[in-house]
């Protein structure tokens, strides 16, 4: 994936970050904290820190305790977890309260002549 990122949509390998289970929870912290970035704060003083990443691939280590709502345009799923509550914890990592874009795309990958469509449209089903 980061591969494909960088030679076909030409984002920069340094605005690349990755969650995996390698990674502790004040990692995976420090990892949005750099891709949300951060606005200045008049009370405290504290000033406007920008976004060091555009793009974070993850995979389900991101599940919990990771907030990316604040930049996030897109979630991508190149693959379908079983239960319906967790593609919609899924989703939340994005689609969420605080996250300064009006809509954010969500999108399934899915292979042709397989299952992947139906179970697709079961899991989505349930969590609505």
């Amino acid at each position: 994936v980061r591969q494909a990122l960088v030679e076909i949509a030409h984002v920069k390998p340094d605005r690349i970050a990755e969650i995996t289970g390698a990674l502790d929870l004040a990692a995976r912290a420090a990892v949005a904290d750099a891709f949300n970035g951060r606005d200045a704060d008049p009370l405290t003083g504290d000033p406007e820190v920008a976004p060091a990443y555009d793009v974070v691939i993850g995979t389900d280590a991101m599940a919990e305790g990771v907030n990316l709502q604040r930049r996030t345009c897109a979630v991508h799923h190149l693959d379908l977890p079983w239960e319906p509550g967790a593609l919609k914890q899924r989703n939340g990592r994005g689609v969420r309260q605080g996250n300064t874009l009006g809509i954010v795309g969500v999108r399934y990958y899915v292979s042709v002549g397989s299952l992947d469509m139906k179970r697709k449209d079961t899991i989505v089903g349930k969590t609505a």
